[in-house]
């Protein structure tokens, strides 16, 4: 498989800091492992033009640079794989590349499904299923490019277990697909017939993998992780299923900050999800 890793090494406009640093580590590390395995890879990176960019500057800066990346990407007939400290611009650029009929498989321990009203901490990144599929930050999202908004019933919420009240309460109210682990383990077959259901809508997917899905004693992606996530194997499996109803036109891989991760398992992990999305 013909491979591009988009490196985008941000967290809150901050440059290889927290979880921007995740990515210039996979970006060094990936591409001999992937090759190891037969993939023709390359990297591309993204950045900040110069200047101060507070967090929300830095989303509308990020985005249309993801985006293009990704569209070109695609153009040259390779599969991008976004590397990137925040899912934010990562999600809103790389569905964006994709087009109107693009479905969305997002694994995170986090819903993400907070709006700027509801969210105790502020960070944008709560905010980014919510603004993917345009429930708020709407005069934000109204200038980013491309394919915006998804549509609810276009996306799948895997592996979200730790959720605010309110998040929670408008998650529930939505039209998108959520599957929390105990649901998975509960009835293995519900991820089936939430992938046909979203096979019968979309045309393509991109599959977010905010790395803290995965229960800690696989990986400690982040300061956020939390326990009872999915295994290594259970993710492999998901792709592997997705992969089999819809073509995967991008994925990435996201809030991975090695210094919380003790054991220094991310490389390992990542180079397995990437030869998954591939």
């Amino acid at each position: 498989m013909r491979l591009a890793l988009v490196e985008v090494p941000y967290d809150c406009g901050r440059f290889a800091e927290r979880m921007g640093r995740g990515p210039r580590v996979l970006a060094a590390r990936l591409p001999e492992r992937l090759a190891a395995a037969g993939h023709d890879v390359e990297v591309r990176r993204v950045r900040l033009p110069a200047g101060f960019h507070a967090e929300v500057a830095a989303v509308q800066a990020l985005q249309p640079a993801v985006m293009e990346a990704v569209a070109t990407t695609r153009r040259d007939g390779r599969l991008p794989v976004v590397l990137s400290g925040n899912c934010g611009y990562a999600a809103l650029g790389a569905a964006a590349a994709l087009g109107p009929r693009a479905g969305v498989v997002w694994l995170d321990a986090h819903a993400d499904f907070n709006t700027p009203e509801t969210s105790p901490s502020g960070f944008f990144d709560g905010t980014s299923l919510a603004t993917l599929v345009g429930r708020c930050w709407r005069g934000v999202a109204g200038a980013l490019a491309g394919a915006l908004p998804v549509a609810e019933e276009r996306v799948l919420l895997v592996g979200a277990r730790d959720l605010d009240p309110e998040e929670r309460r408008m998650l529930e109210g939505s039209q998108v697909g959520w599957l929390s682990p105990e649901a998975l383990r509960g009835d293995p077959n519900r991820l089936d017939r939430a992938l046909e259901a979203l096979a019968a809508s979309a045309s393509e997917l991109y599959v977010h993998l905010d790395l803290d899905v995965l229960d800690p004693s696989e990986l400690r992606a982040n300061r956020y992780a939390v326990g009872g996530g999915l295994g290594v194997d259970d993710v492999v499996a998901l792709i592997a299923s997705a992969r089999r109803r819809l073509p995967i036109g991008a994925g990435a891989l996201t809030a991975w900050d090695p210094s919380h991760d003790d054991e220094q398992r991310g490389v390992d992990v990542a180079a397995r999800l990437v030869a998954a999305l591939a």
